[in-house]
């Protein structure tokens, strides 16, 4: 099993060994930058899990993690109990400085759960591109080759910067971020899995830290901050205080001294995650206080068959400019909806060429139940909840 790599800018202690030693010793090097440092910690285990601290304006912001191949959202206060519980498995320890795009680009990587995730062979890409401009709003895509994670950030809905950890790919000259990203995900060889974050937030708004750099190393070393004993009662999280907040529109995230977020809307919009599952993860907020029914679709026939997805609703089925890419010539542009109606899980064909079926049966809408099997031409799809 190897590590996966992620961008790195202006790199301050490489992959070094990891010692209480050095960690205090970087930890002087953070507080004591001017201007203020912005960037992040990477640990390192033995288990090549990789353990992200990040700072904003001189100040810990927020955390996150990748493990078995998948981020994983943590806390400040879960990435010190962490080190402080197994230093002993970690390997290294690695310090950047980096921009304020690519930090954030970072935090969403591991933070949020993406609007869509699939190989680029089962995407559109080029028309997620169009649609991100036409929307014109901030967004980010994350393509994942050779275990390298890379970055295209677009701003306004124009491709703004490329942030790269594929050391061997060589920048082409002359072409636009959106097709440099093209060129990067369609080039021949391994696999390149997409992640898609559309009206991504990106505003950084400087808070009061309560974390000192004595409070700080206390709890990466202990577990607990300073001036705190495990003794002293019932567990609690660190004070509520906010280290900076990041505003898109009517939504606003505010990260306080655990790195947990919070999220508002007029409406207190709620995110419900996906469980983590090889294949497609397609993500909708839920809008006030519609519920969100996600299924898992598992594939029975032809060569993806095994193939999991995981899909919130609703969504379209087809061969292009669809949520769920099958390529296949027997499947039709726009094949099959998949949606609620009066609290009913539906599927709709949407005037297909080869017809959909539930269970053997032709259908143009029906309501659908745990198990049935979905044929969308010669493709079987059987249904699970998530």
């Amino acid at each position: 099993m190897s590590t996966y790599s992620f961008p790195r800018q202006k790199i301050l202690c490489d992959e070094s060994p990891f010692s209480r030693k050095l960690l205090l010793s970087l930890l002087e090097k953070v507080y004591a930058s001017s201007p203020p440092f912005t960037g992040y910690f990477k640990i390192l285990s033995d288990r090549f899990s990789l353990y992200f601290l990040f700072f904003f304006n001189g100040a810990p912001f927020s955390a996150g993690s990748f493990r078995d191949g998948r981020p994983i959202s943590c806390s400040i206060q879960e990435f010190g109990e962490y080190l402080a519980s197994s230093a002993h498995e970690v390997q290294s320890i690695t310090l950047c400085e980096t921009d304020q795009i690519l930090l954030q680009c970072m935090i969403h990587f591991l933070q949020e759960e993406p609007e869509v995730k699939a190989p680029t062979a089962l995407i559109d890409l080029e028309s997620v591109t169009r649609q991100i401009g036409e929307a014109g709003a901030d967004a980010m895509i994350a393509l994942c080759r050779d275990n390298t994670i890379n970055f295209f950030f677009f701003k306004d809905g124009n491709g703004a910067q490329a942030y790269y950890s594929d050391l061997e790919f060589k920048r082409p000259k002359g072409m636009t971020i959106d097709e440099e990203m093209l060129l990067y995900a369609f080039q021949p060889g391994s696999k390149v899995q997409a992640f898609i974050f559309r009206d991504i937030v990106t505003t950084m708004v400087n808070g009061t830290s309560l974390l000192d750099k004595d409070s700080l190393y206390n709890l990466l070393t202990n577990g607990i901050p300073k001036n705190r004993r495990k003794g002293d009662g019932e567990r609690s999280p660190m004070p509520a205080g906010t280290h900076g907040n990041m505003r898109s529109g009517d939504k606003e995230i505010s990260s306080t001294s655990t790195g947990n977020s919070r999220y508002k809307r007029s409406c207190d919009t709620k995110k419900l995650p996906i469980p983590a599952t090889d294949g497609i993860n397609i993500l909708i907020n839920a809008l006030c206080e519609k519920p969100i029914l996600s299924l898992v679709l598992t594939v029975e026939s032809g060569p993806l068959q095994g193939k999991r997805f995981v899909a919130t609703l609703p969504f379209i089925i087809g061969r292009k400019d669809c949520d769920l890419i099958l390529d296949d010539q027997r499947i039709s542009r726009r094949h099959a909806k998949f949606e609620i109606v009066d609290n009913r899980l539906t599927i709709e064909d949407l005037a297909s060429k080869n017809g959909t079926k539930v269970n053997g049966e032709a259908v143009t809408k029906k309501q659908l139940f745990p198990n049935d099997l979905i044929s969308l031409g010669p493709v079987k799809l059987r249904i699970s909840p998530a």
